[in-house]
């Protein structure tokens, strides 16, 4: 089973061990294994840093948006391929979405689509008035660092799909209604070595 099958299954079981985070300590214990990962694979430092803490997002995301919140499995898929000249992520989970949890702070909110171009353009949170994390304003700033890093992000029936670099400011013409259903968020980038 891949990781888009398993976020879009109308029911799931914990995915295989060497991909499952069930808790945020093994969330971020794998995060830190990519930091040591990429330097042996001849991967820079800035590129290293960029990289751990745009996966560290995604992955706390999972975890700050959902405790009390899983639909069937707890925690989060969090996969990564080290090649020579590209690093390929993805991390999903089975949470509540984005749109229900900005919608905790943004009732106004109707669809999927709306609630990703929110998340990606303002540093809003659905556990306001918490000030908590980079947001995933910072995913899309970061990214744009690299030329070339292909980016997608689904939850609920809308996805978010670039290639960097991108107009911060015109990020909605990114963002389109999806034909799959994602119980929570799934994210993939391949990002390619400077």
């Amino acid at each position: 089973m891949t990781a888009f099958e398993w976020a879009s299954a109308k029911t799931a079981t914990a995915p295989k061990e060497e991909v499952y985070c069930q808790t945020r300590d093994v969330a971020q214990a794998r995060v830190g294994k990519l930091d040591i990962l990429l330097p042996k694979a001849n991967w820079g430092e800035e590129q290293t840093a960029l990289i751990t803490s745009i996966v560290g997002e995604l992955a706390n995301n999972c975890f700050d948006h959902n405790l009390g919140q899983w639909k069937d499995v707890s925690g989060c898929w969090l996969e990564y391929i080290i090649e020579r000249n590209t690093c390929k992520v993805i991390i999903a989970d089975r949470g509540q979405g984005i749109l229900s949890s900005l919608q905790q702070v943004r009732p106004q909110l109707q669809s999927h689509a709306e609630a990703l171009h929110l998340a990606f353009t303002v540093a809003v949170s659905g556990r306001a008035p918490e000030k908590r994390g980079n947001g995933l304003k910072f995913v899309v700033h970061s990214l744009n660092q690299f030329v070339g890093a292909n980016f997608s992000m689904y939850s609920g029936n809308a996805k978010i799909t670039l290639t960097t670099p991108v107009d911060i400011a015109a990020l909605n013409q990114y963002i389109v209604g999806g034909q799959s259903i994602i119980v929570g968020t799934y994210a993939e980038m391949n990002i390619p070595k400077l």
